[in-house]
């Protein structure tokens, strides 16, 4: 079978998602069997010359039956998920928001019982594979983004967010809509930390990498010590690499990233916080904690916590 696509431009950084149907596999196939597609790019090099670049790939194909090792031992969880967000995004474009929802979940829901472990009725007993644990994270992540919640997005932005997903790359996409979160302190460098209400510290420095832009977030204690003037001091120089090492590793993002992300910097309780809060995965909420024991590292979103959304999941794949 031949089918020919035709694109207006072509960039280093692009990538192109392909999706095929398999109806049936023949009843011959073997295991082991490999099937075969070429990709054939024509297209016109800045120097003015016409150029072919051809591509030959094979894949292993596999019963879904008799055969999910295989489908296991090759499965790329982030693959997966920038694929079906881009299956979504195409959707959204023409049907309402609600329904595009519920269409997330239902495919999540179906895909999830089919490849976890379960009693029927028994949420407690839903283990879903570890070839497939980070996707449910990277759907609820992806729910709570621009790319399905609009409000607060002029209809421009929102196509811009949308044209940028569609062509970026695996790992770039994977940031749009679940961001890096990097912590730093005077005890230790920098290192990932959990994309989570909980990680925010008042005497830590957070680094946020959103794509679109970089937020730099000082705790209180971090503030009040800036405000102070420490790092004007030679006794503590510590303090003042300390303060400079977020925005060094924020330029090196920003060298070879396009289109050149903002660069924001606040500190605890400021206005421009809630640009953090919004990403962070709300394990605290108004909702789930005691007014007289009032604890600063709380969301003020509506939206549910992760380990809610993982509960309600786990249910309805027991009863699916």
């Amino acid at each position: 079978m031949v089918s020919t696509w035709k694109v207006c431009s072509l960039t280093e950084s692009q990538t192109f998602a392909f999706y095929l149907d398999v109806l049936a596999l023949p009843e011959t196939l073997t295991k082991g069997q490999r099937g075969l597609m070429q990709f054939k790019t024509l297209y016109r090099h800045h120097s003015g010359h016409w150029r072919l670049r051809v591509t030959t790939t094979s894949q292993l194909f596999a019963r879904t039956l008799t055969q999910m090792e295989m489908i296991e031992n090759s499965f790329d969880q982030e693959a997966a998920s920038i694929i079906f967000a881009r299956k979504v995004i195409e959707k959204s474009n023409s049907e309402k928001p609600k329904n595009v929802l519920r269409w997330l979940d239902k495919s999540l829901i179906n895909f999830l019982s089919f490849v976890s472990t379960y009693q029927r009725r028994k949420p407690e007993t839903v283990m879903i594979n570890k070839q497939y644990q980070l996707y449910p994270q990277f759907m609820y992540n992806f729910r709570r983004s621009q790319y399905l919640k609009y409000f607060g997005y002029s209809p421009d932005e929102s196509t811009f967010h949308k044209y940028t997903f569609l062509n970026e790359n695996c790992q770039n996409s994977i940031l749009m809509f679940q961001p890096m979160l990097f912590e730093y302190s005077m005890n230790t460098q920098q290192r990932p930390v959990l994309l989570d209400i909980s990680s925010l510290n008042k005497e830590y420095i957070l680094l946020l990498d959103t794509f679109f832009y970089i937020i730099i977030w000082r705790g209180e204690k971090i503030a009040k010590w800036v405000k102070q003037g420490y790092q004007d001091m030679d006794e503590y120089k510590d303090f003042k690499t300390l303060l400079e090492m977020p925005h060094q590793y924020a330029e090196i993002l920003t060298q070879k990233r396009f289109p050149y992300p903002k660069v924001i910097t606040c500190v605890q309780d400021s206005s421009k916080e809630r640009l953090l809060l919004t990403r962070l995965n709300p394990s605290k909420s108004y909702r789930e904690s005691d007014f007289d024991n009032y604890d600063q590292n709380i969301s003020l979103t509506d939206d549910v916590s992760f380990q809610i959304f993982l509960k309600y999941l786990k249910k309805l794949i027991s009863n699916h």
